[in-house]
C-alpha cells in the first residue's frame, strides 16, 4: 500500500513538473499555430464551397477550382513536420491528403464533357468525407480530446 501511495505521489509530481508551469514550447507553440491556420484554409474554402449557388452559370467552374485549392491545402498539410508526441498523426495527414486527392479527381470525373455523373459523384463526396475525418482526428487529438473514430 506504502509503495502504491509512493508510486502515485511520484506520477503527481512528474505530471506537475512536466507541465513546464505555465511555460510553453515553442515548437509546439508553433505547431499548433500552423495546424489552426490550416484549419482555418480549408474551413474558408469549405465555406465556400458551400456557399455556391447551385443555379449560377459558373457553379461546377467554381467548385471544381475550389476543389483543385482544397487538394492543394490537403497536399500542403501532408508535409507538416509534427513534433515527436504527434509524430503518431502524421499518416493521418497523408491519408486525408490521398483521400481529397481521389475526392478532385471523381469529382472532375462527374462533371466532365457537360455531363453529370452520380455515381463518380457519390464516389467523390466519400473521399471527401473520409479526408475530413481525418482532419477532425488529428484537431482533437492535438487539442487532447478524446476521439472515437
Amino acid at each position: 500500500m506504502k509503495k502504491k501511495l509512493l508510486a502515485l505521489g511520484l506520477t503527481a509530481v512528474l505530471s506537475f513538473s512536466l507541465s513546464a508551469c505555465g511555460t510553453t514550447n515553442p515548437e509546439l507553440s508553433k505547431f499548433k499555430t500552423e495546424i489552426q491556420t490550416m484549419c482555418d484554409n480549408i474551413s474558408a474554402l469549405d465555406n465556400k464551397i458551400n456557399n455556391i449557388d447551385p443555379s449560377s452559370a459558373n457553379a461546377t467552374k467554381d467548385m471544381l477550382e475550389y476543389m483543385d485549392d482544397l487538394d492543394m491545402l490537403f497536399a500542403r498539410f501532408a508535409e507538416v513536420d509534427f513534433p515527436e508526441e504527434f509524430d503518431y498523426l502524421e499518416p493521418l495527414t497523408k491519408e486525408g491528403s490521398d483521400y481529397m486527392k481521389e475526392a478532385v479527381k471523381y469529382y472532375k470525373d462527374a462533371f466532365a464533357d457537360g455531363e453529370y455523373n452520380q455515381y463518380s459523384a457519390e464516389y467523390a463526396q466519400a473521399n471527401y468525407e473520409r479526408a475530413y475525418k481525418r482532419i477532425k482526428i488529428i484537431v482533437s487529438m492535438v487539442k487532447g480530446e478524446s476521439t472515437t473514430e
